[in-house]
């Protein structure tokens, strides 16, 4: 743990300092590390929030250091190939709907690379390059890292995420948001 405080990684969750050119409304947040992959070195995943609007943005170690750090009152260059926008009051994943199981398995299956009925971490992160799989896993696992989404999917630790074991863990997560469970009527 760099700074020694046991809580991982000390630039997540840093929020951009407000100034005269970037007006507090307008300032992100450092909300994950992703991991480097294929070549690509790691990368901070940036986040600012707007009513329903979520915008991410990938940004270096040393543009984080520049934006959260060194010179603040810096604005955030808008980069399109690596800045996503999201709207969203819940419906977009059939929040409610009836239709969650359906809604569970295209996830998977967009999780699931190879088709081999497995989701690995390799995986996971290589489809989180996708918008559509990005917004679900942000919005069933803000503030996670990839690592620990792995760790809470994979039930018995094999190293590896089964359709039972996603869909077994995103039901629980949908019955724990509803108001109501069918365990609580009468």
């Amino acid at each position: 743990v760099p700074d020694g405080s046991g809580g991982g990684d000390q630039n997540i969750g840093l929020i951009q300092p407000a100034s005269e050119t970037v007006p507090a409304d307008s300032c992100f947040f450092v909300k994950a590390l992703l991991p480097e992959f294929e070549g690509r070195d790691a990368r901070y995943l940036l986040c600012h929030i707007d009513g329903f609007n979520v915008t991410y943005q990938e940004e270096t170690q040393e543009d984080v250091q520049r934006i959260f750090g060194g010179w603040p009152g810096l604005p955030i260059r808008r980069n399109p190939s690596t800045q996503y926008s999201i709207t969203s009051h819940g419906e977009d994943f059939g929040a409610a709907s009836g239709h969650e199981g359906d809604i569970v398995k295209h996830i998977f299956r967009r999780l699931d690379r190879d088709h081999d009925s497995l989701v690995t971490p390799q995986e996971l992160m290589a489809a989180c390059s996708e918008e559509e799989v990005r917004k679900a896993l942000s919005l069933s696992f803000p503030d996670t890292r990839l690592e620990d989404i792995m760790a809470a999917l994979d039930a018995n630790h094999d190293g590896a995420v089964s359709l039972q074991e996603f869909s077994d863990y995103m039901t629980y997560m949908i019955a724990e948001a509803s108001p109501v469970s069918s365990t609580d009527s009468p």
